[in-house]
């Protein structure tokens, strides 16, 4: 319901902060995002900056990335220009690789030209490094995401407690991780033999290992790292075994999983905080509680938004936009976006008083290791447990080296593949060659077929 009244809420502080306004002579702003997210802060700012709300407002265009209807809808409106290409734009770690160092990173303005000190800004907060190196283009930071997306492990306690005898997540950890995956499959066998499922799908584990190790493409060729081969082996283990339900994320035996519906049970998920807040919160139903987190068996990010600035931004919007984007991405103090978004007054200043009571405020971890101190990281979906223990190390594993602008449609086709060799279909040797085969059909990426 939260996440329904949010949609709405930008609507809503467009209207409230621009009433009385007469915005017909004021400058607009582009915003293209595909959440909700962004909309709202850039409102929020414009509320706490009269200065800067009398000269310019906001249109906001929000397109969600379902099946990649956000990126096809930026390109043609960056490469226009005019009064309406996007002056400020966001990106997704899915895509982002593209406006920052592929094909479309042209059009993303350096931070330098916005923000003064931009380098000892970004080492003053501690930003989590993963997410500097997804924005550098050529050693100009062109990006930051104000989201902290490290991963961990989140597991149920009372499954835990059942089969291990123990839910402390140090305990969990040396169980499931000590020897990295095949300590967790050694842990998903006892899990079955006592009625339990590990995961919901292979795509679970995939989600930690196809940000670790090597990238896809290395000067331009197709490299396949060890790590990700040994993903089939696993993926074969788990199907063979019965030790997942062999579902997806965002399926039906995905969110059954977190409510404790599904049949077998499962154990864990892998993911980042906006996983536990933003998703499984709303849908765990009498499960919550009933979660915690440790460190996984390997570090690695999932998502996270990234802010940019178009390179033909015009001059007369340079000083409100940098603003924009360092008190998003940079600002450390308790009136900074992250500050905001990490302790829940973000959703304080945009519901009234009745829903927070009803709801509640969502907390998160974010890119600013400074901030994060600042907040007292503790969630009850969690009973109470730390966040920021855990995620704060998660980001510094993660690394943005691993990540190309190809990542969408390589990481689909090998996981295809890695299916058939599951399922018996194929052996590993067939569908790895298959795996090329579709990359080199489809791409211009060398290939290497020996």
């Amino acid at each position: 319901m939260k996440k329904i009244l949010s949609i709405f809420s930008v609507l809503l502080l467009s209207v409230v902060f621009l009433a009385g306004c007469d915005s017909d002579d004021r400058t607009v702003i582009n915003l293209w995002a595909f959440t909700d997210e962004v909309p709202n802060a850039a409102a929020l700012f414009m509320h706490m900056n009269p200065q800067f709300d009398e000269q310019f407002r906001f249109e906001f265009t929000t397109i969600s990335d379902t099946d990649n209807a956000y990126s096809i809808a930026i390109d043609p409106a960056l490469e226009s220009g005019g009064n309406d290409m996007p002056h400020i734009f966001t990106a997704e770690s899915a895509f982002v690789l593209r406006y920052t160092q592929g094909a479309m990173a042209a059009h993303a303005m350096p931070y330098s030209q916005l923000i003064p000190n931009l380098y000892a800004r970004i080492a003053d907060a501690g930003i989590a490094p993963y997410t500097a190196e997804i924005g550098t283009r050529s050693n100009d930071v062109v990006g930051l995401a104000f989201q902290s997306t490290g991963g961990a492990m989140i597991y149920r306690r009372s499954i835990a407690q059942a089969v291990f005898g123990t839910d402390d997540p140090s305990e969990i950890a040396s169980i499931t991780g000590a020897n990295g995956w095949h300590s967790f499959l050694d842990a998903a066998h006892q899990l079955e033999a006592a009625g339990y499922a590990s995961v919901v799908g292979a795509g679970d584990l995939w989600q930690a290992i196809r940000t670790t190790g090597s990238p896809w493409v290395v000067n331009g060729e197709l490299v396949i790292d060890p790590a990700r081969l040994e993903m089939m082996e696993f993926h074969r283990a788990l199907y063979e075994g019965n030790l997942m339900l062999d579902g997806g994320a965002w399926s039906d035996d995905w969110f059954a999983a977190m409510s404790g519906t599904s049949n077998p049970e499962v154990f864990s998920f892998f993911g980042p905080a906006w996983l536990i807040n933003h998703v499984m919160a709303n849908n765990v139903g009498d499960t919550y509680g009933d979660w915690a987190i440790t460190v996984p068996p390997v570090g690695f990010f999932w998502g996270g938004t990234w802010v940019m600035a178009n390179a033909d931004l015009p001059a007369e919007m340079h000083e409100v936009v940098g603003a924009f984007i360092e008190w998003m991405t940079l600002d450390t103090t308790q009136n900074g976006f992250q500050y905001m978004f990490a302790s829940g007054t973000f959703e304080r200043a945009l519901y009234d008083a009745d829903i927070i009571a009803e709801y509640g405020v969502t907390k998160d971890v974010v890119a600013s290791s400074v901030v994060n101190d600042m907040v007292d990281s503790t969630v009850s979906i969690l009973s109470g447990q730390e966040m920021a223990p855990v995620f704060i190390p998660a980001s510094v594993y993660a690394s943005g080296t691993v990540l190309t602008q190809y990542d969408i449609e390589i990481n689909n086709w090998f996981l295809d593949q890695s299916e058939q060799y599951a399922i018996g279909v194929k052996t590993r040797e067939e569908a790895v060659r298959d795996f090329k085969q579709m990359v080199a059909d489809n791409t211009n990426i060398t290939v290497n077929f020996d």
